[in-house]
This record gives C-alpha cells, structure tokens and sequence, in this order.
C-alpha cells in the first residue's frame, strides 16, 4: 500500500512538473510573440509605386520639356548626338563621372518631387536620377573638374612628381603621398601647368602653429583648394568643416626609446661593479684581506694566548680566517664569534666598515638602474612617470593631450614633423612619439641607429588630402578608386629604402 501511494505521489508529481514546463514555455513564446512585428499584424508599408514612365510616384517624370525625355532611360547612351552622346562616347570628357554612363534619369518637377533632385543652371531644368532607381552620383560638368582648370596648391614647400626622390619631401610616405596625388590628378586631367602653388596666408598662421592645420583654415578661407602630403584627419581640422578625402592609409605612432643594443650585454654584465669606481673596488678588498689577517693574529696569533681555551677549542685555520673575512662582506654581517677583546674591538669596526659600504652600495645601483634604464623604459607611462622629455608632433597634439595629460608637462611640442628626428638627436628630448614612417626613413640615413620603437600603438591617424568643396566629390572618388586597386600599395613600395644602420653595425 505504501509503495502503491508513493508511485502514485511520483506520477501526480510528474504531471504537475510537466504541466508547469508547458505553460512556461507558451509564456515565452507568447512573449516572444509579442515583440515579433509580424505576429502581432504590424504591416510594412511598400514603398511607392513605379508609374508608367518607370518613376516613382511621388517624384514622376515630367513630360514635354524636352521631346522623347518623359521616361526613365540611361539618355547618355541612347542620344547619339550632343552633348550627352558625348558624354558617354568620349571617355576623355568624363573624367571622373564615367559610372554615370547605363544610368537611368529624367526631368522633373522639382516642386512635385520627395526625391534627391539636381539643377542644370545653364538650361534651367531640374531632374533626377533617384526617382528612376539609380543613385545620384551626377556632378554637372561638361568637362573633367581638373581639367584646364587652376589648382591652388600647398605642399609643405614640396612638389608633385612621378618620382618620389624628386618631391622634396623626407618621409617614405610624404614622398609617396606626392606621387600619389600626381597619379589621381593625371586620371583627373590636370595639366601640371596649371598647378599653382601657394604659401599658407598669414591669417592661417597666426590662427594655427601647425602648418597643415593652417593649411586647413586656408581652404576654408577661400585661399587654397588643396593640401598635399601626410594630411591627417583630426578632430581639430575637422571643426574647420573642410571636407576630407577618403583615407588613403593610417599612420600609427609609437614611442621611440634610446636602444643601446650593442652594448646592453656588457652593461648587464658590468652594471653590479657600476656603483663604485675601480680605485675604490681595490681598496675594499685591500680591507677585506686586513680583516681576515686581523682575525688571524688575534685568535690564533700570540693575542690568542691570553683566551683560555677548554679541550675541545677550535683553533682558526688561515684559509677559515680569510673564508669568513669574504663571507662577512658579502653577508653584510660578521659570520664569525672573535674571542679576544682585540678580536672583538676590530670586529665592530670592521662591521661598521660593512655597514657603511653596503648602503652606498645599494643606494648607488637603486640611482643607476633609474637614469639609466634604458629600454626598461618600454611604455610612455614610465617615461612620464620618471619626467624624461618626449618630443612630439603638434599635428596630433590634442589628440594626444587628451589620452596622457603627463604631455603638457613633459612633452616637447614640434611644429614640424620633419624636425622631430633631429630634435630626439641634438637631446631635445629623451624619446619621441613618431610613425613608424619617420624612424625607417631616419635610418635609411643612417640616422637615430641608437633607436628604437617600443610595441605599444599609442595613437592611430587616418591620412588623406583636405581638398575644397568643388573638389570635394572627384577627388574623393577617385583617391578612393585608385585605393583600391593597389596604386597606393604600389607607390608607397616604391618609396621605401632600407635601414643603413645594420650595415654599420657589422662595419
């Protein structure tokens, strides 16, 4: 009967359990069901209807303006003559627009459209490529944006070349930045005649110590229309509201430390004997062996005789006296009992002697293990910490600022990055924040051999040209396009040279 009861209680249990289990799980689904969009009948609404002139609703075609142009159609490839046949037979004329051609557009009232419209100012039309489903990349052009048209220029006194040695720049990726830029506005049209460049205004300058945010100021100003080189993009120079080309690359900066390779080995080896010259090494053991010879007269010599000594007293050997003579120095303790008065009486002062040496001694190696750490030194929180100077460029000095506050204090601003090298060697400062760039170019001149950069990525800057409105469009495009198939790989490649300073080593 018990059993009979308890195999009921089990099955009674199990129902209960598994009745529980399924109004749980319909809870979840139930709740599930009501955060699903489709379960609880909410409906997307389509978007409008294509007419029969193949437009959107809310932005149709217009009719009458021009004959046969009432319907969305890629005009440029279908119109054999005029200007738009040009347009898309002539690739010389399109420049930088050439996606426009296959392209399905038409005219519009611009009044009566929801849609992203364009004006032709000439002919007073307005039409639309997003109504017929295309995207409006159109720039209303008859001829390439660079093409017999002058380009206001600032090159950091530099020059653009097909050849990076012949730019004038120093960096690896300032030289390459220039060839670069000769490449994209070949492929835009320019004619290097019409290149003029330009000295930044002195309102920029006395805005901005950086030249190139100055550069920045300027073309917001009106009076430039580009700035060359390693441009990077900041949140300082994008307050200026200039538009920014698409990123070419990114520069990363880290700190460069003194490195003292070639020696670090001996220095490792010889840093123990550092705290005390040679002359002062001698003399402590001139000491030491006075010790064990006044141990040995005293507790063995004729001082000895007057200690009564029971049978079974050991009598110091010479080479025990001068064993604990060694042992007490290293110890920085006596290892051993005197039994004479005379004994004792040299013991103290011989401690004393100890004492005196092993603090100098600690003190001194504490001081040189600080100032001369050397690549122990490996993040700029220890460099900052220990207030060596750091140079650094003032283009990324807000930046910079603002992730260590140490800067402002112990950090060496540089207006241009093409000094920071020199700075680091003259010992301006102790380290420097510099791109990988500049310690390479550096020492493919046999410069900064002495140098190296620690792992740690303190600062990460996307690198591009500020370019003016009426560039802004082509030149993103095609700096983007040439991107990405390689020609920045390319020319960056072609900039570099290796480092001399490993052949002077071997040397």
């Amino acid at each position: 009967m018990v059993f009979f009861n308890g195999v009921t209680f089990c099955f009674w249990l199990s129902t209960f359990v598994s009745q529980a289990a399924s109004s749980g799980l319909l809870e979840i689904k139930r709740g599930m069901r009501e955060k699903d969009p489709v379960a609880n009948n909410i409906q997307y609404k389509p978007p409008p209807p294509l007419g029969s002139d193949d437009a959107f609703t809310d932005c149709p075609c217009l009719a009458g303006i021009t004959p046969g142009y009432g319907s969305c159609r890629s005009w440029e490839d279908e119109t054999a003559s005029g200007l738009h046949g040009r347009r898309c037979t002539n690739k010389e004329l399109l420049g930088a627009i050439g996606y426009e051609c296959g392209a399905h557009w038409c005219y519009v009232n611009k009044n009566n459209c929801s849609r992203e419209v364009l004006e032709n100012p000439a002919a007073g039309l307005a039409f639309s490529f997003a109504t017929c489903g295309n995207l409006s990349h159109h720039v209303w052009i008859e001829e390439p944006a660079l093409k017999n048209k002058e380009l206001r220029v600032w090159a950091a006194g530099h020059v653009m070349s097909s050849n990076p040695m012949r730019t004038g720049a120093r960096y690896f990726n300032s030289q390459a930045m220039l060839v670069f830029a000769h490449e994209v506005f070949g492929k835009l049209g320019m004619n290097e005649h019409d290149v003029k460049y330009r000295n930044l205004s002195t309102a920029a300058l006395d805005a901005y110590p950086n030249d190139f945010t100055s550069c920045v100021y300027d073309i917001a100003l009106g009076s430039i229309d580009m700035c060359l080189g390693v441009c990077f993009d900041t949140p300082l120079r994008r307050d200026l509201r200039v538009p920014f080309s698409s990123t070419i690359f990114s520069e990363t900066f880290q700190l460069v430390v003194p490195s003292d390779q070639a020696s670090r080995l001996m220095n490792s080896v010889a840093k123990p004997f550092a705290p005390f010259t040679p002359a002062l090494w001698f003399c402590i053991v001139l000491v030491i062996v006075f010790a064990g010879l006044s141990q040995l007269v005293f507790d063995e010599g004729c001082f000895s005789k007057l200690v009564v000594r029971d049978e079974d007293g050991e009598i110091p050997s010479t080479q025990k006296v001068f064993y604990e003579s060694i042992v007490s120095f290293l110890s920085q303790g006596l290892s051993y009992s005197p039994e004479t008065l005379s004994g004792r009486i040299f013991a103290v002062g011989y401690g004393f002697f100890i004492l005196v040496i092993g603090a100098s001694y600690t003190a001194n190696l504490a001081s040189i293990l600080i100032t001369q750490k050397g690549l122990l030194i490996s993040t700029i929180d220890d460099a900052l910490s220990y207030g060596k100077k750091i140079c650094y460029y003032t283009g990324t000095m807000k930046s910079l600022n603002d992730k260590y506050p140490g800067l402002q204090e112990h950090g060496v601003p540089i207006n241009d990055m093409q000094q920071i090298p020199s700075e680091l060697e003259k010992g301006s400062c102790w380290a420097a924040i510099m791109a990988k760039d500049w310690l390479q170019t550096s020492q493919a001149a046999s410069q900064l051999c002495g140098y190296e950069m620690t792992p740690e990525v303190l600062l990460s800057v996307p690198a591009g040209y500020w370019v003016s409105e009426r560039l802004a469009d082509v030149v993103s495009w095609q700096v983007a396009n040439e991107t990405v198939h390689g020609t920045w790989d390319r020319v960056a490649a072609s900039a570099f040279r290796a480092s001399m300073c490993a052949d002077m080593d071997v040397a």
